[in-house]
């Protein structure tokens, strides 16, 4: 128990002076100190750790995406050799996009980008699809599109009218 004020402090069992004084604070200063090295070095042991485990889970992701879009993106390409040039440009960019999505899923530790490279990853996969593979056209909404673009444009419009109605009765007859 510390007393006195001024010059010499009472403790418990004598007197400390000025000197003595002046130790005890640099002594508690320096425990001080190190106790706070100490939990710094923990809390970097914890930062660490959780970095480690989070590299393992988003390389395991990595891995289990790479298995299961590889053989899709070898089909797409596949498709895409028969096309134009221009389509296997697209369907060669869409591919690199989508293994370097998963090349930084590999190296991510946050679990929300990980979710949003994922998401990612599936969209250019539809991207992909979406290049290679046949839609329906319906020339009857393709007419009504072009109608209404031209409408906003200020531009006639009769002869386009004239033809969705004869395709109307195609479809109806």
């Amino acid at each position: 128990m510390l007393r006195g004020e001024g010059g010499e402090v009472e403790i418990e069992g004598g007197k400390l002076t000025f000197e003595e004084q002046i130790a005890l604070a640099e002594a508690a200063e320096k425990a001080k100190q190190e106790a706070e090295a100490l939990a710094q070095k923990e809390a970097e042991a914890a930062w660490e750790a959780y970095k480690a485990e989070q590299l393992s889970i988003a390389n395991t992701k990595a891995d289990a995406l790479t298995a299961s879009t590889a053989p899709v993106i070898l089909s797409k390409v596949e498709i895409a050799k028969t096309k134009e040039a221009w389509l296997r440009a697209e369907v060669s960019n869409s591919k690199k996009r989508a293994e370097d999505n998963i090349k930084k899923l590999a190296l991510t530790i946050d679990p929300d980008e990980r979710a949003s490279i994922e998401a990612e990853v599936t969209n250019e996969l539809k991207t992909l699809d979406g290049w290679v593979t046949p839609r329906p056209v319906d020339a009857k909404r393709i007419l009504e599109v072009k109608i209404r673009d031209r409408k906003a444009a200020g531009m006639d419009v009769k002869a386009l009218e004239l033809e969705l109605a004869a395709l109307g009765k195609e479809v109806k007859g």
